[in-house]
């Protein structure tokens, strides 16, 4: 188990992309939520008045309703040499609603368009961001994935998608 959230309960597992909804009265698995068989290791976290469960699926974010677990959007953030994969880090939310994620391969922290989840903005820190928090104006900070380091830098307006 790496994570879990009551709603009902759900529980994330390393290395699976699929999600269980988990029975507290019975203590078993009363279904399971794939959400795209990218790898796995999924984050997750409530949007929208709880409406949206938002997750990761290794280099792909996902959005579920909550209604009836159905995939409303989902897109991969993390592109990779040919038969290779790489991880998006943690993800949040900002002020205004944007999604926020770390890649570590791409040396950047991404804002994302949470109805279309097109790029909207880019902080460029270098290193591998990790571990993202969002502060105020789109300034961030994450912390990088292998010496720990604080990194900064500020959410730009992206031209280009990444």
């Amino acid at each position: 188990v790496t994570g879990a959230l009551a709603l009902p309960a759900l529980i994330t597992v390393q290395r699976s992309s699929r999600l269980v909804v988990h029975d507290l009265a019975t203590g078993r698995a009363r279904r399971f939520i794939d959400l795209g068989n990218r790898g796995g290791n999924p984050s997750v976290s409530l949007r929208s008045g709880d409406a949206e469960l938002w997750a990761t699926d290794y280099d792909t974010i996902v959005v579920l309703s909550t209604t009836d677990w159905r995939i409303v959007r989902r897109k991969r953030l993390q592109n990779a040499g040919a038969g290779t994969q790489q991880f998006i880090g943690d993800f949040t939310f900002d002020d205004d609603g944007a999604c926020v994620v770390a890649r570590p391969f791409s040396g950047d922290v991404i804002a994302i368009d949470p109805a279309t989840l097109r790029v909207r903005r880019t902080a460029r820190l270098g290193r591998q961001p990790l571990e993202v928090a969002v502060l105020s104006r789109g300034h961030i900070v994450a912390r990088d994935w292998k010496s720990g380091a604080l990194l900064r830098g500020t959410l730009r307006r992206s031209w280009f998608a990444a």
